[in-house]
């Protein structure tokens, strides 16, 4: 009943206003071209008072324009970014899913065999979800955090597999000030196990060199692949990196992928 009321109201506004523009317009439209006038004067034979008043009204009808276009301004700039917040909500949800199964699994399969093993599976998992979580409904988070994510991450990837994997992560950071989108790199180090790591028999190997310096994070990671392999798809989950990095970072992100001689190559630059 108040929303029926409340267009009704719109709509008697609105009739006004356009009663008010179309009133003066008709007017001059009349005396121009029907009674074929050069020149028209407004208000030439209406009384000073009402002439004034006359003016204020559309001074103020004027205002209430300006008012009206800013204010449906501001609700267009708020619903679309709502919009890019549910979106960005959206594939985060949409994040690691094939890795928490393949943990899930793991876990499964070490209750019986190894009690201390499952329980350090569940503590390093725990740690991942709780910053999943919390930390991935934020804006930003630092870029410690998401390294220490990242380390956990692979802390419990090594946990998984019972062959020798060689993972070197280098860091080099000029400040502990920088902070960037959470989840930005979980992407790019899941591909390299999953179509690296988890494909190859022996010698599987991931080199990561994460800088920040002057403004900007650089993360370039490499990880061999089978020979059969070939040229490498991106894939759901970097199809879905690209995305967040449309929205949150246009413009200020590069990202460049690569196979060659059966290395994959992936290159990530914020500028933050």
């Amino acid at each position: 009943m108040k929303k029926w009321k409340l267009r009704q109201r719109m709509l008697s506004w609105k009739g006004i206003v356009l009663v008010s523009l179309l009133g003066p317009l008709v007017g001059l439209f009349y005396q121009l071209v029907i009674l074929s006038k050069d020149s028209v004067v407004l208000f030439a034979d209406t009384p000073i008072v009402l002439s004034l008043l006359i003016i204020g009204y559309y001074c103020l009808l004027f205002v209430f324009g300006i008012v009206w276009f800013f204010k449906q301004l501001q609700s267009y700039f708020s619903i679309k970014e709502a919009l890019k917040q549910s979106q960005l909500n959206y594939l985060k949800s949409q994040v690691n899913p094939h890795f928490l199964f393949n943990v899930l699994n793991k876990l499964y399969g070490e209750i019986d065999k190894d009690t201390n093993q499952a329980k350090e599976v569940v503590l390093q998992l725990s740690e991942l979800l709780r910053y999943g979580v919390y930390k991935a409904q934020a804006a930003r988070v630092s870029l410690r955090e998401e390294i220490s994510y990242c380390e956990s991450f692979i802390a419990l990837q090594r946990m998984r597999y019972h062959r020798s994997v060689t993972v070197n992560f280098e860091v080099n950071i000029d400040s502990d000030s920088y902070e960037i989108m959470p989840l930005v790199f979980i992407n790019l180090l899941e591909n390299a196990f999953k179509h690296g790591v988890e494909k190859l028999r022996k010698e599987a190997y991931i080199t990561i060199v994460l800088t920040a310096s002057k403004g900007q994070v650089r993360f370039l990671i490499k990880n061999n692949v089978p020979e059969e392999t070939g040229v490498y798809t991106t894939g759901v989950g970097l199809d879905n990196l690209e995305k967040r990095l449309a929205l949150v970072y246009p413009d200020r992100h590069e990202f460049k992928i690569c196979t060659l001689e059966n290395e994959f190559t992936a290159e990530l630059i914020l500028k933050v």
